[in-house]
């Protein structure tokens, strides 16, 4: 009998799933899909029932985002049929071609459309929720329609089941929508009617979260914002409405900019793509091929300064490795048969062959992507007990906006409380501040996982560092020059940087270096 899985809500930030016996396949698709979920504080399986309990925290964007991905994962799960997996063009142009997928559900779906952006030559992928097609662009120059479907079709549904979080996108829409809308009712250049259905179109995302909200049981900010936005208009107050609902908007946008940059910078601290591996045939030969195309048990080669294609073992050769982008330790690390590499790490010095293990998004990197791609969606401690407050004080809002109007028989006094925003400047203020620190602190080379953290520092008191590698720039240089009695500096690094101008470890690259900045010709005898 096939599995048929159902969520159920049980209060605030806690879920239980029924349907799943334990031990089998939908288990396990849940089971990962949970473990993987930034979102999900802990969970369970009944090993009797196999019912799933999950703790949860939503994130600031829209409240019961988390129960909307699930409700889809959970459809997802109950709809994986035995149909085999195929991907066929639908229809294409010269850079452009759209693929219709079969066999995979809606997960695997975005996965693999993340793992076609990776592909050389690939500009932008996209694909449809709840549709079966992808779109990909791509340089002609570069990359074929044949290539890129030869590339995709080596793909593995079991490896695609892992969630890959498609990036953030920036709410312009709603943003410009507002500012148009506002231009209109301060000029009046339409009449009233258009005016008011131009700013009942604007409510449209404050009034999903407001009614997401009341589906588990909560009030929200946005609620307020919501009536307010129709009590303004109900007096004939298009201008205040509008206004009202722009700023919802433009905090929307500002929001969804801090977070895109912080996601940015902190994904330039460990992404380094190569999009090409030495692969390794079992006869000796090496050919190249895409990193996409590398599966566990393949061997590939690595050469002076190129990266990792995969996390593996080093199966023969010595080399040093600059490995500092994920481990941020900045000493070069020798690596020799036997011992461990991973994607993002560089070869300094040497060359080595290395078995793969994990490959694509199964990779540390990118398991730490798939965290990064989520900064901002956590509200920080501040922000959600300022929220929760803010939500608190609605009802009596509401209350004292009826009463005021009632008393005075002027329901302008009604608008003129209603109007009182107490959640947009939380909502955006303290995760924007939080985002740009996370930025600014990522451009120094500096990682923040989550912005949490920063509340964290206000109560330490002691940092521990276990390595000093997170304390230094990983760029050896010259500082100062220290010489005998009768040999100038200009004679010392000339012969240093002489001997030195072939190579291209870090001893050697500082000593060129400063020799270059002091303006010391290099020695062409010493050199050859």
């Amino acid at each position: 009998m096939k599995a048929y899985l159902e969520a159920f809500q049980r209060g605030p930030g806690r879920v239980r799933i029924v349907g799943a016996r334990h031990g089998s396949a939908a288990a396990s698709l849940m089971e990962a899909w949970l473990a993987e979920r930034i979102d999900v504080l802990r969970f369970e399986q009944r090993a009797g029932s196999g019912v799933f309990y999950a703790d949860y925290d939503d994130g600031i964007a829209i409240p019961g985002r988390f129960m909307r991905s699930l409700r889809a994962r959970t459809h997802a799960i109950n709809c994986v049929t035995d149909e085999a997996f195929e991907i066929t063009p639908v229809h294409s142009l010269r850079g452009r071609i759209r693929l219709r997928v079969a066999g995979v559900h809606e997960g695997q779906l975005t996965a693999l459309t993340a793992r076609a952006a990776t592909l050389p030559g690939v500009e932008y992928t996209k694909h449809i929720s709840g549709g079966r097609t992808m779109l990909v662009v791509y340089d002609p120059e570069e990359a074929s329609e044949d290539l890129i479907l030869a590339n995709l079709l080596k793909s593995d549904t079991a490896e695609l089941t892992r969630e890959w979080p498609e990036p953030a996108s920036i709410r312009w829409g709603g943003a410009l929508a507002g500012t148009w809308t506002l231009f209109l009712c301060l000029t009046r250049a339409i009449s009233f009617p258009w005016l008011a259905l131009g700013v009942a179109l604007n409510t449209f995302r404050p009034l999903a979260r407001s009614i997401a909200a009341l589906g588990e049981g909560e009030i929200s900010i946005d609620l307020l914002d919501v009536i307010a936005t129709f009590a303004a208009l109900a007096t004939g107050r298009p201008i205040t409405a509008a206004f009202v609902i722009w700023m919802v908007g433009v905090g929307d946008l500002l929001l969804d900019i801090s977070a895109v940059h912080a996601r940015s910078a902190l994904a330039k601290l460990i992404r380094r793509k190569e999009p090409d591996a030495l692969r390794v045939l079992p006869g000796g030969q090496v050919e190249t091929a895409p990193v996409g195309d590398l599966q566990a048990g393949d061997r590939f080669m690595v050469q002076i300064g190129h990266g990792m294609a995969a996390d593996g073992k080093v199966v023969s050769g010595v080399a040093e490795v600059d490995g500092k982008a994920l481990t941020g330790e900045s000493q070069l690390l020798p690596k020799k048969e036997g011992d461990a590499v991973f994607v993002s790490s560089v070869v300094v010095e040497g060359q080595i062959v290395v078995e793969v293990e994990h490959a694509g998004m199964n990779t540390e990197v990118a398991k730490i992507e798939r965290i990064l791609s989520t900064v901002g969606t956590k509200p920080l401690t501040l922000q959600r007990d300022a929220l929760e407050v803010a939500s608190k004080l609605v009802l009596p809002t509401l209350g004292v906006a009826s009463l005021a109007g009632f008393l005075s028989s002027d329901w302008n006094r009604t608008v003129c409380v209603l109007i009182t925003d107490f959640g947009t400047g939380i909502r955006v203020a303290v995760p924007t501040s939080a985002l740009t620190a996370m930025t600014l602190a990522a451009r120094e080379g500096v990682l923040f996982k989550g912005a949490q953290y920063f509340e964290r520092l206000s109560k330490t008191g002691v940092i521990v560092f276990d390595k000093t590698g997170t304390l230094t720039s990983g760029v050896p240089e010259v500082v100062e020059v220290v010489t005998v009695k009768g040999v100038t500096e200009s004679t010392l690094i000339t012969a240093c940087a002489s001997a030195e101008a072939r190579h291209d470890h870090p001893v050697a690259k500082a000593l060129k270096a400063h020799a270059k900045k002091k303006r010391f010709p290099l020695s062409e005898s010493d050199a050859e």
